[in-house]
C-alpha cells in the first residue's frame, strides 16, 4: 500500500514528462511558428567528424522556415576565420530575417563570440538583456516583436549546464563498459548537480521577474537545462504554459547526450497563446534537437 501511494503521488509530477496529442490540430493560417535551437556553435569544432554539418544546419532552417528563431551556443566570428564561416550574414540572407538580436557571453581570441541570438522576419520594436551576474556564460535576452496590430515579447534564455566532464561520463559508463559507482565519483556528481541546481534557481527567478514587468504578452524559448520535475520547470509552470504539452506527443527528448537525457528545451507561453503542432525535430545535427511550435492569440 505504501508503494502504490508513493507511485500515485510522484505521477502527478511525472505527467509533465508525457504529451498526448497524437492528432494535434493543425494550425490556423494566420499562425506563426517559433523555434528553439541549440546550435552548438554551428559544429564550430566538428565534433561529429562532419565538415557538412553548419551547412546542413543552415538547410534545415530554410525547410522549416520559422518566423521567429530563438538560438542558443550561437557562434560568430568578425575576424579572418568569419570570412569562411559565416553565420550572421548567412542566416540573414537564407532566413529573410533582417530583424535580429545577438548578445555574445563571451570573446575568445580571433574574434570569436559566444552567446544567444534572436533571429525574426518580423519588426523589431525594442530589445535588451537579463543580466545573469553570477554566470557571464549564460545569458537571456528579449525581443519587442510587432506581428500585424500586435506586439509580443520573446525571451531567449541558455540558462546554467551541469558542466560535465569526461571523467564524470565515466562514472555511469557506456555501452562498452558497465556503470561502477564509487564514493569519489559520486561526490562530484553530486557537487555539480547541486552547483548548478542553485545557479539555475537563481537565474529562473531573474527572468520570471522581468517577465512580470513585460507590457506585452510573453513566450519564453531556450535552453534550460533542467527536466519537467525541477524546481526550475515548476516555477515556470506557475506563469505560463508548457507548449510541448499543449500541442506535442510523446517524451520529446530534445537532449541527445547522455545526461540530461530528456526534455531541457522549452517554448513556454502566455495563456493568451494557442499552441499548435509542437515538434522534437529528428535532426541530429547539434548535441540538442530543435524544437518548434506554431502559435496565435486565442
Amino acid at each position: 500500500m505504501f508503494s502504490g501511494l508513493v507511485m500515485v503521488l510522484g505521477l502527478f509530477y511525472f505527467l509533465d514528462f508525457f504529451a498526448l496529442h497524437p492528432f494535434p490540430q493543425k494550425a490556423p493560417e494566420n499562425s506563426v511558428k517559433i523555434m528553439s535551437y541549440n546550435v552548438r556553435l554551428f559544429d564550430l569544432y566538428n565534433w561529429k567528424g562532419n565538415k557538412e554539418t553548419k551547412q546542413q544546419i543552415f538547410d534545415f532552417l530554410v525547410r522549416e522556415n520559422a518566423d521567429i528563431i530563438c538560438f542558443q551556443e550561437f557562434y560568430e566570428n568578425k575576424g579572418e576565420y568569419g570570412k569562411t564561416f559565416k553565420t550572421t550574414s548567412t542566416l540573414v540572407e537564407i532566413l529573410d530575417s533582417k530583424n535580429h538580436f545577438e548578445k555574445y557571453t563571451h570573446k575568445m581570441t580571433g574574434d570569436q563570440y559566444f552567446g544567444v541570438a534572436t533571429y525574426t522576419k518580423y519588426p523589431i520594436v525594442n530589445k535588451g538583456i537579463v543580466p545573469f551576474d553570477e554566470e557571464e556564460t549564460n545569458a537571456c535576452i528579449y525581443t519587442d516583436i510587432k506581428i500585424d496590430n500586435d506586439t509580443i515579447r520573446v525571451y531567449n534564455t541558455h540558462m546554467g549546464s551541469i558542466r560535465f566532464n569526461a571523467d564524470d561520463y565515466k562514472y555511469f559508463g557506456d555501452e562498452n563498459t558497465q556503470f561502477k559507482p564509487n564514493v569519489k565519483g559520486g561526490e562530484n556528481i553530486f557537487g555539480r548537480l547541486k552547483k548548478a541546481y542553485k545557479k539555475r534557481i537563481i537565474q529562473a527567478t531573474k527572468i520570471l521577474d522581468h517577465s512580470k514587468t513585460s507590457p506585452y504578452k510573453v513566450l519564453i524559448c531556450g535552453d534550460f537545462n533542467d527536466i519537467p520535475i525541477s524546481y526550475t520547470y515548476h516555477q515556470f509552470e506557475k506563469l505560463y504554459k508548457d507548449a510541448f504539452l499543449e500541442s506535442g506527443f510523446g517524451i520529446g527528448k530534445t537532449y541527445i547526450g547522455k545526461i540530461p537525457s530528456y526534455r531541457i528545451d522549452y517554448i513556454w507561453m502566455d495563456e493568451a497563446f494557442q499552441s499548435y503542432e509542437f515538434k522534437v525535430h529528428e535532426e541530429e545535427l547539434s548535441d540538442h534537437r530543435a524544437i518548434s511550435c506554431f502559435f496565435n492569440l486565442k
